[in-house]
C-alpha cells in the first residue's frame, strides 16, 4: 500500500490503509478484537484467541455459508438471497467473501501455530470490494512471540516495553493518547502519552511541565536533562512518595521516573511516567519519526 499504518496490539501486527483508523481495541491478549474505521464507515474488523488446536476452517465456512443462507430464509425482504465466493488462497487464510446487492464482506481467519493464536478479519465494503487491499492486508498479519520485551505501536506511540507487563488503560483523545501498563502485583508500571499543539497549551519550559505532573506529596530526588541519539533533549525527573500514610516510616514507598521530549518535527510532547518500589528503572524504548527518544537502562 502506497500509504499505510503498521499497527502492533496485544502481540498482533497488521498494516491497513492510513486513512483507516484503530476506533476499537480490545484490552487481554488472550482474546479480543480491534476495529478499523475510515471517515465514512467502519472497514475492518480483527479478532484473535488462542487455541491449543488448528480449528476446521472448512466446517466453520461452511457453517457461516449456512448461516447467512438461513437468516435470509427467515427474513428474506427485497433483496436477492446472498451470493458467495471462496477466498482465494492467501497464505494460508481461509474464508468465504459474502455478497448481498452492492455490499461485500470478506470474513478470513488463520491459525498460527507457533503462538496458538486464531485470527479472524472481517472486511466491509458498502460498494465494490477492494480485493488486492485484501490481499496485502492480510499478508502483512503477524503473531509476535512472547519474550522478554513487546513492541506496541497505535496512536502514534511506538513503544517496546517489560513482556510480563499487561494493558491496564488506554486513553485516545483528539491530540491526546495515552497508554498505561502493570505488573500484576500493580508494580511496576508504565505510561506513555503522545500530546498534539504544544504550542496551545505548553506555556511554560517543559521541564517545569514535568515537574507540575508528579503525585501529590512527591519527594523530587534528582532533576536533569539528557541528550538522545535524535538529537532531542529528554526532560528526567526522579520522586518518591509513600505508599500510604506510614509508608516512609515503613519503608514502603513508589519511585517515579519521570521523562519528556518535544519532537520539534512532530510537534508532539511524549510523557513517560516510570513507577517502580526501589530505584528509578528505565524500562522502556520509544521511538518518534526522528529515531530512539528513550533506550532502557538498569537504573537511571
Amino acid at each position: 500500500m502506497a500509504s499505510d499504518t503498521t499497527t502492533i496490539w496485544q502481540g498482533i501486527e497488521v498494516t491497513t490503509p492510513a486513512s483507516w483508523e484503530m476506533l476499537r481495541f480490545g484490552s487481554r491478549r488472550e482474546r479480543g478484537a480491534c476495529s478499523f474505521s475510515d471517515e465514512f464507515a467502519e472497514r475492518l474488523q480483527l479478532s484473535w484467541a488462542r487455541e491449543a488446536e488448528r480449528p476446521d476452517f472448512e466446517r466453520l465456512i461452511s457453517d457461516l455459508r449456512a448461516k447467512y443462507e438461513t437468516e435470509y430464509a427467515d427474513d428474506p425482504g427485497e433483496d436477492p438471497p446472498p451470493d458467495f465466493l471462496d477466498l482465494p488462497a492467501y497464505d494460508h487464510w481461509h474464508g468465504l467473501v459474502i455478497i448481498e446487492g452492492e455490499k461485500h464482506t470478506t470474513r478470513a481467519a488463520r491459525y498460527f501455530p507457533e503462538t496458538q493464536a486464531l485470527v479472524e478479519m472481517t472486511f466491509l465494503w458498502e460498494a465494490s470490494r477492494d480485493d488486492s487491499v485484501e490481499h496485502k492486508v492480510l499478508q502483512s498479519v503477524k503473531v509476535h512471540m512472547p519474550s522478554e520485551r513487546q513492541r506496541w505501536k497505535a496512536f502514534g506511540i511506538d513503544a517496546e516495553i517489560p513482556g510480563d507487563l499487561r494493558l491496564s488503560a488506554c486513553k485516545c483523545l483528539p491530540g491526546d493518547a495515552q497508554l498505561s501498563f502493570a505488573g500484576r502485583r500493580s508494580l511496576p508500571s508504565v505510561t506513555i502519552r503522545r500530546m498534539a499543539f504544544p504550542s496551545v497549551w505548553l506555556k511554560e519550559p517543559l521541564g517545569n511541565w514535568l515537574l507540575n505532573q508528579l503525585p501529590g506529596r512527591s519527594r523530587v530526588q534528582t532533576r536533569n536533562s539528557v541528550a538522545t541519539s535524535a538529537g532531542h533533549s529528554v526532560e528526567q525527573i526522579v520522586s518518591i512518595r509513600s505508599r500510604g500514610s506510614l509508608g516512609f516510616l515503613l519503608g514502603l514507598r513508589i519511585t517515579r521516573l519521570n521523562q519528556a521530549c518535544l519532537c520539534p518535527r512532530e510537534q508532539r510532547v511524549y510523557h513517560v511516567a516510570t513507577d517502580a518500589r526501589r530505584e528509578a528503572t528505565r524500562l522502556v524504548s520509544l521511538r518518534c519519526e526522528c529515531g530512539s527518544l528513550l533506550a532502557p537502562q538498569n537504573t537511571f
